[in-house]
């Protein structure tokens, strides 16, 4: 899970087993627009984040040993506060299967 807050905070977040406890890797305080990349090879997955016309830098890493060979992919926007709503924005999404 990548996570953008408000205030252009930029986490990784994961669990390492169903029901778990979410652990997180912070990025840099970045300013908007910021992009985000997920990446899977196998069963490790790379964050990936760039700002402004800069190259791709990686924030994190991560292996699962648990994770089967498919898998879901889909976008959201929270708040993160049931007081409020949200909005936000998603351009050029690809979702690409690579084949072996």
């Amino acid at each position: 899970l990548l996570n953008v807050f408000p205030d252009s905070r930029s986490v990784m977040a994961w669990r390492s087993e169903a029901g778990g406890s979410t652990a997180e890797k912070k990025f840099p305080v970045l300013q908007f627009p910021i992009r985000l990349k997920l990446q899977r090879a196998g069963k490790t997955i790379t964050a990936s984040y760039a700002t402004g016309g800069r190259p791709w830098a990686t924030g994190h890493t991560m292996t699962f040993d648990w994770m089967d060979a498919e898998c879901l992919a889909g976008l959201a926007v929270g708040s993160h506060d049931n007081r409020f709503l949200a909005c936000g924005s998603f351009e050029n999404i690809k979702i690409q299967k690579k084949e072996p």
